[in-house]
């Protein structure tokens, strides 16, 4: 509009209709108005229901089904958002993510549409692998999942929101931070024992009896290999050893008569072998020492005794 002495001159309006801040935007495109949907922060995390666990060369994969809480939807644009897993058996994973280089539009809860992300978590940030994990579409499969967004830019990135159906995005943690208070200890003393409950059936109908190579045995307190062995310790090494080989089995010495000492926690591969020598043979060909692989015998009625060859 312009005015002057004599005249007053009013000009059609252009550009898009102007709206309210920290809403969404909806330009026009076409005839049906049905324009681009774009997303901003919600004041509260959104939220993460976890659907499958897997693991993988990276480490513990979780799919998760991401929604928002508020009906406009939501971003995850955070540097160190910290996305912790846990259930009635304490932490499952916990690592911070980096969705700075690419943020993610989170749809809102009644639209029909969701988010799948798939999160992966290092050697380091999760205690958990998936045979002691309920599944995460069963009954028992109850999770608690936190978000914390963490620092954040002060823009907020313009993200185009699903028009309908489910996205799909990936993540690997960049760090491993865990939520304030967390007992790191009880966690992972938890962890092993889990892990050898849910080992011991398969040890029984696959390796009773049978030669194995032993990987490792531990205790906390352990000075071995130029540290002291703490409870998270030997369950990093499991994990690792598990994503290595593949199928390595733990086990509790107190629970088995081929072992001298208790309180230990035992490694071993989950091949077979007719005898020790073929046992120790493998070890060579992984690239073991004498010190961390040698032939064992896994039996409920064997003792200590010609239990255990060590090569040279």
């Amino acid at each position: 509009m312009t005015l002057t002495s004599t005249t007053i001159t009013g000009f059609a309006p252009t550009g898009p209709r102007a709206i309210v801040p920290g809403t969404t935007r909806a330009g026009n495109s076409g005839s049906g108005g049905g324009g681009t949907q774009y997303v901003t922060p919600c004041g509260s995390p959104p939220v993460f229901t976890p659907q499958s666990f897997r693991t993988a060369a990276g480490g513990l994969v979780v799919t998760m089904k991401v929604t928002a809480k508020c009906p406009d939807g939501d971003v995850l644009f955070g540097p160190q958002t910290r996305i912790t897993i846990s259930d009635g058996g304490g932490l499952v994973a916990s690592g911070s993510f980096d969705f700075r280089r690419s943020p993610l539009a989170v749809p809102a809860p009644d639209g029909g549409a969701a988010l799948n992300l798939e999160l992966t978590y290092p050697p380091g940030s999760f205690f958990r692998l998936p045979d002691t994990l309920n599944d995460a579409n069963s009954a028992g499969g109850q999770y608690l999942v936190e978000c914390d967004r963490g620092s954040t830019p002060e823009r907020a990135p313009a993200v185009t929101a699903p028009a309908s159906g489910r996205s799909s995005a990936s993540s690997e943690a960049t760090d491993t931070v865990f939520p304030a208070g967390a007992d790191v200890t009880a966690t992972s003393v938890n962890a092993l024992r889990l892990q050898a409950d849910a080992d011991r059936a398969f040890i029984l109908a696959n390796l009773n009896n049978r030669w194995v190579a032993q990987l490792s045995s531990k205790h906390a307190g352990l000075v071995a290999d130029g540290r002291t062995w703490t409870d998270q310790a030997i369950l990093d090494e499991f994990l690792a050893l598990r994503l290595r080989f593949n199928d390595v089995r733990l086990l509790w010495s107190d629970e088995w008569p081929v072992f001298s000492y208790r309180g230990w926690w035992v490694t071993v591969a989950a091949a077979t072998f007719p005898g020790p020598v073929e046992a120790n043979n493998w070890c060579r060909t992984q690239g073991f020492d004498p010190d961390h692989c040698f032939a064992k015998l896994v039996s409920t009625t064997a003792g200590p005794d010609g239990s255990t060859l060590y090569w040279k």
